[in-house]
């Protein structure tokens, strides 16, 4: 299958997902308050920080062993994989229990968790360890179809059961955790099917031992992602309250689902910088130009919401989430910029340098958490905001470092500075004129022509690199 093909039913699929999210959402506001959104979010944090914790292993060993595994290694690695995070799923759901009923207070002050709740949130921790097996097979093995078919699956189930549980039954908030539930069991289920000959008789011992070792060699860092959402929705609770961390889980969402959208071309792109890493002195030319073309589109919309986002957010949410404008277009400039290093992240997963990895994870949550216990008592939503901005650099310039140290050179991430320059300068101006719509349509064109001057070597170099792939794929 052509790297077009394939980028494009990733697209399309995470694109629909995308579509459908928007679609519930104005249905969703009009019943459910901040508040509403600021307990699933508290409480879910929590839950994705676990369930990346039981999977983290999965990433480093298939990057590393699957693509040169024959057909029936291939096969002894994903059932080794499931036996793992099936393993690691159980334990972490035990641990989570136990924790948020004897710390709960720890997240959402004086907001008591439903044992329905806590055990909808478990489920996403199978749910998120056995995806992780899933969506690398299907990336590192080009089968595209496989993991559209899952993503738009989940998607509609989980809208439908949303929609179901507020409108029909009239179970106010818990209806996004009942949705959540059928999503993620939706996703479990589907994603064992699609595997299908993948999946080997059986598991090797060798195998499973590696898992447990890499996601033990990688423990410190996975110990600061489970503790850092901890402390931000415990510290956002405490200093502006439940409904505002309702705002920043909502400003999130844009972000979120834009990362999704970009992540289905990562899917695409991800296969040929592990080969670009096994080159000798690797350069990742088809790495660098194509990621600079999706960084600059990250910019564009990043562009469009801070002209037009609080108008958009008011139409989707009734009014009610207005106030979330700013953080939302401030955390899409931050997604710009975990959308670098990409060749840098690649040589290092292509070699297997699991403590390499986990050590910079380890220090960029450190400081992230250490300047959440400083900015949010000051700054409030713009402190966690800003801590995520720091973790995220710091951990970039850590991630260059470490592969200059590998003799990776030729790096450059210009919409570094471009994405902040562009949305600041179209804020202030939006800000000191307050232009309309009509201004804002203006000032959405007149920064988009900014942004295509600086950025059309990108396009032109992106467009000529895939005309010759697609030429030698012909021949």
């Amino acid at each position: 299958m052509s790297l077009r093909r394939k980028t494009l039913i990733y697209f399309s699929s995470t694109v629909f997902n995308s579509a459908l999210s928007f679609l519930v959402l104005p249905l969703a506001t009009k019943v459910l308050t901040p508040a509403d959104y600021g307990k699933l979010g508290a409480l879910n944090a929590v839950a994705n920080a676990f369930g990346a914790f039981c999977c983290a292993s999965i990433g480093y060993v298939l990057s590393a062993k699957y693509l040169a595994a024959t057909h029936t290694e291939r096969r002894e690695i994903v059932s080794s994989a499931l036996v793992s995070v099936i393993c690691l799923s159980l334990l972490g759901m035990g641990i989570m229990v136990i924790a948020i009923k004897s710390l709960g207070s720890l997240i959402a002050d004086s907001v008591a968790f439903t044992s329905v709740e806590i055990a909808i949130s478990c489920i996403g921790i199978f749910s998120t360890s056995i995806w992780a097996v899933a969506s690398d097979v299907f990336i590192l093995s080009g089968q595209a179809g496989r993991f559209s078919v899952a993503v738009i699956t989940q998607g509609l189930i989980q809208m439908v059961m949303l929609l179901v549980s507020l409108y029909w039954w009239s179970l106010g908030g818990i209806s996004l955790f009942i949705g959540l539930a059928a999503g993620n069991i939706t996703l479990i289920i589907i994603s064992i099917i699609l595997l299908g000959n993948n999946i080997g008789p059986h598991a090797q011992y060798a195998l499973v031992k590696e898992y447990f070792k890499t996601t033990f060699i990688a423990s410190s860092a996975n110990f600061t992602e489970l503790l850092y959402p901890w402390l931000e929705r415990w510290l956002l609770t405490g200093y502006i309250g439940l409904s505002s961390v309702g705002l920043y889980t909502h400003a999130q969402t844009y972000s979120n689902i834009l990362f999704t959208v970009v992540k289905s071309a990562g899917r695409s792109i991800w296969p040929i910088t592990l080969n670009e890493a096994r080159e000798e002195n690797p350069m990742f030319p088809h790495t660098r130009r194509l990621w600079g073309v999706w960084q600059m589109l990250i910019t564009a919309v990043a562009v469009c919401f801070a002209a037009i986002g609080d108008v958009f957010i008011s139409i989707l949410t009734h009014g009610k989430f207005i106030d979330a404008h700013l953080y939302a277009t401030a955390m899409l400039v931050i997604l710009v910029a975990k959308h670098t290093g990409r060749a840098e992240n690649g040589l290092l997963y292509s070699q297997g340098d699991v403590k390499i990895l986990s050590s910079l994870n380890f220090f960029s949550s450190i400081l992230a958490m250490i300047s959440l216990g400083i900015l949010v008592p000051f700054f409030g939503t713009w402190g966690a905001v800003s801590s995520m901005g720091i973790q995220i650099l710091v951990y970039r310039l850590g991630l260059l470092i470490a592969a200059r140290s590998k003799g990776l050179r030729g790096s450059s991430e210009p919409w570094l500075i471009r994405a902040p320059v562009l949305v600041g300068a179209t804020i202030m101006i939006k800000l000191a004129f307050t232009p309309g719509i009509l201004g804002d349509l203006i000032l959405i064109a007149t920064a988009t022509a900014a942004l295509g001057l600086v950025g059309r070597l990108e396009v032109t170099n992106a467009f000529h690199m895939l005309l010759s792939r697609r030429a030698q794929t012909t021949a």
